[in-house]
């Protein structure tokens, strides 16, 4: 006796669209997005609150009846002031259906108020103690803004308190740009120099950045 079982899952809510691609904006932008819901299983059905919503998107809703069938328009935007590792979130409603709910993700690729080159990690490479090495950081906001350094902040340094002197760390205006230069100095005893450089901005988008470093004297 051969047996053969199908499933069928119910659909019980459809979103259109079903996710909302806000493609690439800025971090200081505001975009706005609207989608629609019903349910192919119940005509009429009641969206009663939703899951918490990501710190800078919001939504509001509102039910249409078109004939005798529900349709919920959702309208929402997202930013400003997006961090740029969110890059979105989901939108979860909860309904009086089986306590089921509907998901609706919105994307972004969001770009940050300024951006820094190298990434959070410098590398000095090997050393010549005899020469030292200077190695530099860029910094560029986004748009039109004065970007100032407000202090330098080195921690966790790994030389001898006496090896200090041979590690220091300045900056510079260069165009809209700010450049921060990491030096090791010529004469440094063979060590392992590492640390974390923390630059403190008065950009009100970027009030910090961390950048790790390392290098190898020989």
């Amino acid at each position: 006796t051969t047996l053969h079982w199908k499933a069928t899952g119910a659909t019980y809510f459809i979103a259109d669209p079903p996710d909302i691609a806000l493609n690439e904006m800025n971090w200081a932008d505001k975009r706005e997005f609207q989608f629609e819901i019903t349910s192919p299983l119940k005509k009429d059905f009641e969206i009663t609150g939703h899951d918490p919503l990501p710190a800078t998107m919001k939504i509001s809703y509102r039910k249409e009846m078109r004939g005798d069938k529900a349709v919920w328009l959702v309208q929402g935007s997202y930013g400003p002031g997006v961090d740029p590792r969110d890059g979105g979130g989901q939108i979860v409603f909860k309904t009086n259906v089986e306590d089921k709910t509907v998901t609706v993700g919105v994307s972004a690729i969001v770009k940050g108020p300024l951006e820094m080159t190298p990434g959070g990690f410098l590398s000095f490479g090997a050393v010549r103690s005899s020469e030292g090495k200077t190695m530099t950081i860029t910094l560029t906001p986004v748009g039109e803004f004065e970007l100032n350094v407000n202090e330098l902040e080195v921690t966790g340094l790994s030389l001898k308190a006496a090896d200090k002197k041979f590690f220091g760390v300045s900056h510079r205006k260069d165009g809209k740009s700010v450049k921060v230069d990491l030096t090791i100095k010529p004469g440094i005893p063979r060590s392992i120099v590492r640390g974390t450089l923390k630059v403190h901005l008065n950009h009100p988008g970027a009030k910090m950045k961390e950048v790790m470093f390392n290098g190898f004297v020989r």
